[in-house]
């Protein structure tokens, strides 16, 4: 029984003036969701999102290790970079990865080759860690 769960998806942006359905066919690939900028953040929100973005989640199941869900991005990434031939400076990248145990702990690692590949696109990786509530600090 896995002691942790896990949510990635990937997220990619556009600085310049593609709405999202643009964005998702240069990318050649359907979002699982997508944002135009100027869209509001929420239906109670008076505020709106800065940028166009699709995301894609990943399909990997919520019990998958951290590293097995960073291996899908970076296979997806280099999917993309085939299709494409080459990222636009116009995009940005972003991988969101979370990770929930409820004991124990969930170590995961990165090859040098896994970093320099998501380093050469300027991905930025964010870290969601949540414990159990019902811990005790000790």
């Amino acid at each position: 029984m896995r002691s942790f769960w896990t949510k990635l998806s990937v997220r990619i942006a556009t600085i310049g003036s593609l709405t999202a359905a643009g964005l998702a066919e240069q990318i050649g690939v359907p979002p699982s969701r997508s944002v135009d900028a100027g869209q509001l953040l929420s239906p109670r929100s008076t505020a709106v999102h800065k940028q166009t973005f699709c995301i894609y989640d990943s399909p990997r199941p919520d019990s998958s290790r951290p590293d097995d869900q960073i291996t899908w991005a970076i296979e997806f990434l280099k999917e993309l970079g085939k299709k494409t031939a080459s990222f636009s400076p116009s995009l940005e990248i972003d991988i969101r990865l979370t990770v929930s145990l409820a004991a124990g702990q969930c170590p995961f690692a990165l090859s040098s080759e896994e970093l320099s590949f998501l380093g050469a696109l300027g991905v930025q990786i964010n870290i969601d860690l949540y414990g159990s509530d019902d811990e005790s600090d000790d």
